[in-house]
Order: C-alpha cells, then sequence, then structure tokens
C-alpha cells in the first residue's frame, strides 16, 4: 500500500472539493471578469469562487477553450470518488484513457486549419 488509509481518504476529499470548486469557478465565469487590473485595485467579482475561481477559471478557458476546459475539474471530481469508494484501479485506468483523449483531441485540433 502507498498511502495509509486516512491519507488516501485526504487525497480524495481534496481532490473532489477542488473539481467542485473549479467547476463552480467555470459556471460563474464572465468575461469583464479580468483576473489582470491594471491599477492593482481591490475589485468586485462576479465570479462565485471569488478572485482566485476568477483566475482559475480564466486560465482554464485562455488554455483550453470553453468546452475542454472542463475535463480536468470532471476529471478531478470522478477521481476522487473512485478513490473514496475504492475504485482506484479504475480511475488510475480512467486517468489514462483521459490524458490520452485529451492529447489525441488536442493534436486533431493543432493539425485541423482554422476556418
Amino acid at each position: 500500500m502507498i498511502f495509509a488509509p486516512g491519507a488516501k481518504r485526504f487525497i480524495a476529499v481534496t481532490a473532489i472539493a477542488l473539481g467542485i470548486f473549479w467547476g463552480v469557478a467555470l459556471v460563474s465565469w464572465a468575461p469583464r471578469d479580468w483576473p489582470f487590473d491594471a491599477t492593482g485595485s481591490v475589485r468586485l467579482v462576479s465570479n462565485y469562487s471569488g478572485p482566485l475561481g476568477s483566475l482559475l477559471a480564466w486560465v482554464s478557458i485562455e488554455l483550453f477553450g470553453a468546452v475542454f476546459a472542463w475535463l480536468a475539474p470532471v476529471w478531478l471530481f470522478f477521481a476522487g470518488v473512485a478513490t473514496l469508494t475504492g475504485w482506484l484501479g479504475v480511475s488510475t485506468l480512467w486517468g489514462f484513457r483521459t490524458a490520452v483523449f485529451v492529447v489525441l483531441l488536442n493534436t486533431f485540433f493543432a493539425l485541423t486549419p482554422y476556418t
């Protein structure tokens, strides 16, 4: 066993919480929540996850697009649930399949001409 049972439970609950936080940040993302303010002032953001969630959602959407930004939080949530329920082998298998799928999909869209 690599982790103690308490550590495995902690990692699983943390993954679930991060997946939920990231998902809430993506759901409540607004284009006007620009994370880099030139004045350096503290301003109100409309994101339910606060300024950190606004930044996380902005980076995710800018790097992966509005659709593929959802892969990481959904995978974190389901990997945490699978680890918590004892499906650790299933979660590592799905993690590998998800990684291969993302790489192939990014390759497809990188090679597809922009129209």
